[in-house]
């Protein structure tokens, strides 16, 4: 396919496909060739040069093949002598910049964390129940400790005498026998409001805070890298040399990501495939996918089961280049990249076309909420378990303490009518 121009020199382009690339639209009005082919198409018009597509099976710019210094796809067109310049954008890699020229950046791409999204449970808070079993049972745990050291301290009693006397006065106080000491009082009433304040508080922070928030296991290069060192995440990639998955950051953090992947390993896609990789972050919970924005959202915007996916800024490496790949001999280089600069912003106008395609259903912010992300359920009836069980033990002590109360109280006065009645006798 070629376009004729005034001039009779000819510029192979050489187009690799994905969906957003219509070569055939390439140099025809009102028809949308791709945002990279209209770029080329802009600069080819200012140099007046005539351009052949030569257009490839072989998906993305290429990359060394294993023990080998030949390339594939783009790159392997290039090595021989087939295409002058791709019409692909691509990122400027190591071994790229080493082995083909490459033009003053297109655009500015910044580099973005592609994980699966958690699954996110619902979380309807209940005001019904705001204390666990747990907190009851350290609630009971900090009485009972007060009693034990009111016991040791006051009456000098030994630890194993301790809680024997412990359980006698709390005995005692509950169901009114004696008085008990007015110290043990102001102790366990000092932990008891203590605790029971400091229980509320977090209560009270739970529903003001509601939903919890779920934040994202990473910000930035230097995060993830923390995160690969441990294990915690593995990188995914369609690279079989592990040299050549490691992302942009700095030297430091590119040494702590690349001795990671040799202790740790990294997932290998079996194909450059956008679907191949999505689906090995859905098949894998710790894997990591690293692209650049603008790519990484069309590749999730063609992707069935994008809601699945988390997408995470980098705060630290913001931009990353990606320049159109040329042989080292080519004779428009200098010619192609003073074009490029003096059309920068005529780049971002065509660059904003893309606005149309917009990723949908995919989570963007690094802090998800459950009751956004996930199905509200109703408060169930096995929420008032905790408080109607609390509500029935309390009854039936309260009840207990008043039946002993009673027999007490009879005992005693059928023991006094009885001694009256000797008395009176013995009279």
């Amino acid at each position: 396919m070629s376009t004729a121009k005034d001039s009779n020199t000819v510029l192979r382009v050489g187009v690799a496909p994905w969906f957003m690339m219509h070569p055939e639209c390439f140099s025809i009005s009102n028809c949308f060739s791709g945002f990279e082919l209209e770029v080329l198409e802009v600069i080819t018009e200012m140099l007046n040069l005539t351009v052949k597509i030569v257009a490839t099976d072989s998906i993305g710019c290429g990359s060394k093949k294993k023990n080998s210094s030949r390339w594939s796809s783009l790159g392997g067109m290039l090595q021989r002598g087939e295409i002058d310049i791709t019409g692909n954008v691509c990122a400027l890699e190591k071994n790229r910049m080493e082995d083909f020229g490459y033009s003053w950046p297109v655009w500015m791409d910044g580099q973005t964390f592609w994980i699966k999204a958690p699954t996110l449970r619902s979380e309807t808070f209940n005001p019904f129940a705001p204390f666990r079993g747990k907190t009851w049972l350290i609630l009971a745990l900090i009485f009972i400790c007060s009693i034990l050291a009111m016991t040791v301290v006051k009456y000098k009693r030994k630890l194993s005498d301790a809680f024997q006397t412990a359980a006698g006065q709390l005995f005692s106080s509950f169901c009114l026998f004696k008085a008990p000491p007015r110290s043990l009082f102001w102790v366990c009433g000092f932990f008891a409001v203590a605790a029971l304040k400091v229980a509320y508080t977090t209560y009270i922070r739970a529903a003001l805070f509601y939903p919890r928030p779920y934040y994202a296991p990473f910000q930035d290069i230097n995060d993830l890298a923390l995160k690969l060192s441990t294990g915690e995440f593995k990188l995914i990639h369609y690279h079989k040399d592990y040299k050549e998955v490691i992302p942009k950051g700095p030297e430091e953090t590119q040494k702590l990501i690349l001795q990671a992947v040799q202790k740790h390993g990294y997932y290998v896609a079996e194909n450059s495939l956008s679907s191949t990789l999505l689906d090995g972050l859905i098949k894998n919970d710790n894997a990591v996918m690293i692209k650049g924005s603008i790519f990484a959202d069309v590749y999730a915007m063609e992707y069935a089961n994008r809601s699945m996916l988390w997408r995470i800024p980098d705060n630290l490496v913001r931009s990353t280049p990606v320049s159109y790949l040329w042989r080292k001999d080519f004779e428009f280089a200098e010619k192609f990249n003073k074009a490029l600069i003096s059309m920068s912003a005529a780049t971002s106008e065509i660059l904003k076309r893309t606005t149309g395609y917009t990723v949908k259903q995919v989570h963007n912010n690094p802090m998800l909420i459950a009751s956004v992300h996930s199905n509200s359920e109703p408060i169930s009836m096995i929420s008032f378990t905790g408080p109607v069980l609390c509500f029935i033990l309390s009854l039936v002590f309260s009840i207990f303490v008043f039946c002993m109360e009673f027999c007490f109280h009879n005992l005693i006065k059928s023991h006094l009518l009885q001694s009256f009645q000797r008395f009176n006798i013995y009279l």
